[in-house]
């Protein structure tokens, strides 16, 4: 029996450099995976947990010496340590895979869910909510469309709530749970509105908070301000516009309302550690490579 995928997509990869920016989870990969014919892998762990949604097929999975079949709309989650296998009992077998850890926020890996039984890892049916945050998740990624990057970002945190809902384990207190909410809104905010400068004060206004307490949110969950934030996300923009859709510096200067080429120019090194004409070169370098 062979333990490697007939085809294995990663949809989204987050980049290093945004992996310190994330609200709770430090996102590894997403994906989707395809066995034809028998598979099995053996056992092994790692430093972060997995999130497995079965499509099609069924599988034995072992955690921890504790034996499970999964079936198609079944999922299961293997937590941070955990020793696991799996083997197939029907094909073709597909699922849906995730890797995350909490790396980020408290310097060390944290399990998805703390003290339960091995079991309760398991969910025979799926919450019609958690199939469909895999489905547009992979969507997304795959369209790649203006603001993907931090839609899947914010679906695949909603993704690991939904989870933890499901298992009944969510343990953050409500004021814990509004704060990561305003966060999020001002994210969201931020996404939205790339193409042109923000003060703080609207971006509070938004959230319906203050700018004290948004900034003071915004260093404790993201680890950086939230016009330092807003403007990370307009120079990814603008690294979409200048490297993918091949617009000139000029340009993408205009279309993110910034007040010069030099504007741009200045923020875009501080952010990239490049210009962007150097960012437009590898970009181009890399397309005639393909």
């Amino acid at each position: 029996m062979k333990y490697r995928a007939d085809t294995s997509d990663h949809f989204y990869r987050t980049a290093r450099s945004n992996a310190s920016r994330m609200l709770v989870p430090r996102f590894i990969h997403i994906g989707k995976m395809r066995h034809r014919s028998a598979w099995s892998y053996p056992a092994h762990m790692h430093r972060c947990n997995e999130c497995f949604l079965a499509i099609e097929g069924s599988a034995l999975v072992s955690i921890d010496g504790e034996e499970y079949p999964v079936n198609a709309g079944g999922m299961y989650f293997v937590m941070t340590g955990q020793t696991h296998a799996e083997r197939s009992i029907r094909t073709p077998l597909s699922f849906h895979y995730m890797k995350f850890d909490s790396r980020g926020v408290s310097g060390s890996g944290e399990p998805l869910v703390s003290g339960l039984p091995v079991k309760k890892q398991f969910i025979p049916s799926t919450p019609a909510k958690i199939a469909e945050l895999f489905a547009c998740i992979a969507k997304e990624a795959q369209e790649d469309k203006p603001g993907a990057k931090d839609i899947i970002d914010a679906e695949i945190l909603a993704l690991i709530w939904h989870i933890r809902r499901a298992v009944k384990a969510i343990d953050s207190t409500e004021g814990t749970m509004r704060q990561l909410a305003i966060v999020e809104a001002a994210r969201e905010y931020a996404a939205e509105n790339r193409s042109r400068t923000i003060r703080l004060d609207e971006i509070a206004d938004a959230c319906a908070v203050s700018p004290d307490y948004l900034g003071h949110l915004f260093k404790e969950h993201v680890g950086a301000s939230p016009l330092k934030y807003a403007m990370s996300v307009r120079i990814e923009e603008a690294k979409r516009l200048i490297g993918v859709s091949g617009l000139s510096v000029s340009e993408a200067a205009h279309a993110l309302g910034f007040s010069s080429v030099f504007h741009l120019s200045r923020k875009f090194k501080q952010y990239a550690q490049c210009s962007p004409t150097v960012w437009a070169g590898r970009a181009q370098q890399k397309s005639r490579k393909r």
